[in-house]
């Protein structure tokens, strides 16, 4: 799995290389890997593909890489999307789940701090704006002649 975030970061979309042909090695192999598990479990009912979340999230990754093969439209998503495979393994260790549960039980309260922020930012931009309006704008180049 390591190898595999690492091989998606050295990806350069612009000159495919070594490391764009095992990207998609790999992705085939997880796309026989997700097709497999589709026929042994069924892809719908009560015990089936579909009854487990990283299997669906599996199945998302997997439907965007496969139509990024086609289009290079989604490519930049496809890369971001095909990193999400790490969460796999967050339920196997008990301290990456108390890390995601905790990132998103703040990610309200860390929306909320940065809309201040950006408010924040824009009273003190337009407070400079009314209090200076253009008081330090001069112009210092010998070229340009302007009216005194």
């Amino acid at each position: 799995m390591v190898a595999y975030l690492v091989f998606i970061i050295l990806n350069n979309e612009k000159e495919p290389d070594f490391t764009h042909g095992l990207l998609m090695v790999i992705d085939v192999i997880f796309v026989l890997d997700m097709l497999m598990r589709i026929v042994a479990y069924r892809f719908r009912g009560k015990y089936s593909f579909l009854s487990s979340n990283s299997n669906i999230l599996e199945l998302v990754i997997n439907l965007v890489t496969f139509v990024s093969w086609f289009t290079k439209a989604l490519s930049r998503i496809s890369r971001a999307v095909r990193a999400c495979r790490i969460l796999r393994i967050v339920p196997h260790y008990k301290q990456i789940t108390i890390l995601v549960i905790s990132i998103t039980k703040s990610a309200k309260m860390i929306a909320r701090l940065i809309f201040l922020l950006f408010v924040f930012i824009l009273f003190v931009a337009c407070l400079t704006v009314k209090m200076f309006k253009g008081a330090t704008y001069a112009c210092t180049s010998p070229d340009i002649h302007t009216k005194k």
